[in-house]
């Protein structure tokens, strides 16, 4: 892999810190469809799937590995599972807790 210019990697640090200072909004939309779950719907599990698949795709290019690999079993699980499935809350809330987390950073 080749090093980046400082210029570049400026502008990554700049980039990635813009999108941990976005994990706030991320962690309260995902707090409120959890929630929801207690009544599912189709599209509140449509909304969490996608917020899932979002933060999955995007925490990994600015390398936050745990919070990628966390969104992308959310986002699979719910692909593969019921509605009630206990699995799926316990992912939404290791979600919500690596979020947290790292908006504490």
């Amino acid at each position: 892999m080749t090093e980046l210019s400082p210029e570049a990697s400026e502008r990554l640090k700049a980039a990635r810190d813009r999108y941990q200072s976005s994990l706030p909004l991320k962690s309260s939309a995902l707090k409120v469809l959890r929630k929801s779950l207690d009544n599912p719907e189709f599209e509140t599990m449509m909304d969490m799937r996608n917020q899932a698949h979002k933060i999955a795709g995007s925490a990994g290019l600015y390398g936050f590995e745990g919070l990628q690999r966390t969104a992308a079993a959310l986002d699979q699980a719910l692909r593969q599972t019921s509605q009630d499935d206990t699995n799926i809350r316990g992912l939404i809330d290791q979600l919500i807790n690596e979020l947290d987390r790292l908006c504490q950073q």
